[in-house]
């Protein structure tokens, strides 16, 4: 028995379907790259505006800067940030003239602060970049950190994997502030 083929051109509707598939799997990722950008507007929309620290701890649970840390952590709608975070117990000086503090009152100020601003871009939902632009800590100046986050409310968890404290990482909690707070 011998087999045939059949070798006639496809159908127009055998391409037509074809062509559907394609134009639905081109417009699905052009949709799922859409949707990622959706997601990136959002989770920047989330950031915007000013938090307050609440906590700032290492992996093991050891308060970075002291049981009662204050800071102020600012993303603004233009893609710039601004970040502060001190212990609440720094040691005032002995003279008003900052630039004649006593080499222990500098270690202790330069140990239990750190502020640093930029720009910052989402990289993903609960992923942002900052690009730091200067700050207290110079080994920083002009570097890229990323940052991981979670929103919940008024709350952030936000992490800090690279920090200038040594190996550890840091983890923060912040809450959202509110007018006059």
């Amino acid at each position: 028995m011998m087999t045939t083929y059949n070798c006639a051109p496809p159908s127009r509707r055998y391409r037509l379907g074809v062509l559907c598939m394609l134009l639905a799997a081109v417009f699905g990722l052009l949709g799922s790259g859409a949707a990622s950008q959706q997601r990136e507007k959002d989770t920047r929309r989330q950031l915007i505006g000013t938090w307050l620290l609440i906590s700032a701890q290492n992996e093991k649970k050891a308060d970075i800067f002291g049981p009662h840390p204050t800071g102020m952590l600012v993303f603004d709608a233009t893609g710039h940030f601004s970040s502060q975070v001190m212990r609440s117990d720094l040691p005032a000086l002995a003279t008003s003239d900052r630039t004649q503090a006593a080499p222990e009152e500098s270690q202790a100020i330069i140990q239990g602060y750190i502020a640093y601003f930029g720009t910052y871009s989402v990289t993903a939902p609960g992923a942002i970049t900052l690009h730091i632009l200067g700050g207290s800590f110079p080994n920083w100046n002009g570097a890229d950190q990323k940052r991981a986050f979670a929103i919940n409310g008024d709350e952030m968890q936000y992490t800090n994997l690279v920090t200038s404290f040594g190996g550890a990482s840091a983890h923060l909690r912040w809450r959202r502030a509110s007018a006059g707070r």
